[in-house]
């Protein structure tokens, strides 16, 4: 829906949509832990935190100086350290969370039960012990949005019952490979795209 209507409306006249799965890989990935998550960070600390919290934040920087700034030359050498550290850090989490929804159905409108809402719009991706320890268990994630307060190291063990759930409720538990996973994000972005290019494109022609 967000595409149809962004393109009826011309949002984004500036920013080309029906590309972002070209992209994507430079922008959203890259920069999101470094710049969002750090300004989300700030603010939360400047109106939500007590100040004793926000004094032991801010020496942050100080013990990483003091024990990594000898090693790393200096002040520039941990900051440079710091930020590629982030960068990589926010490709690796960006990738093990968004091909749990992003490729899947989300209106939230269409599924008025909570359970079929939570499978409907989620996947997982299939399991090993290297995949589970990569992705942290981010690939039982039906499970977790059944049971978000339980160990994440417990999720293969209700995987079963989650199965069943589904099987019995005529609900479609999602299960893919994990590099399909990763590639439907690309795909869904592209499909996204070319929704939002049609819906602009018919505006302009009704505007005409």
């Amino acid at each position: 829906k967000k595409p149809t209507e962004w393109g009826k409306n011309h949002w984004g006249r500036w920013i080309p949509f029906h590309r972002q799965h070209q992209y994507f890989f430079l922008t959203l990935p890259p920069f999101v832990i470094p710049i969002v998550f750090q300004v989300e960070t700030f603010y939360y600390a400047l109106t939500k935190a007590p100040w004793l919290e926000i004094f032991l934040a801010s020496t942050y920087t100080l013990r990483s100086y003091l024990v990594f700034g000898p090693v790393l030359g200096g002040m520039r050498g941990l900051l440079t350290f710091y930020v590629a550290m982030r960068m990589v850090e926010s490709h690796y989490f960006i990738w093990c969370t968004q091909f749990n929804h992003l490729p899947m159905e989300m209106d939230v409108e269409k599924y008025p039960d909570w359970p079929s809402l939570q499978v409907v719009t989620t996947t997982n991706a299939t399991s090993n012990w290297f995949i589970d320890w990569f992705l942290g268990h981010m690939n039982f994630q039906i499970e977790h949005h059944f049971f978000p307060t339980m160990p994440r190291h417990n999720y293969p063990k209700v995987r079963p019952y989650a199965k069943e759930f589904c099987r019995k409720h005529g609900l479609t538990y999602t299960q893919k490979p994990v590099l399909t996973a990763f590639a439907d994000v690309v795909r869904a972005l592209k499909r996204s795209g070319e929704i939002w290019q049609e819906a602009w494109e018919m505006s302009s022609i009704k505007q005409d």
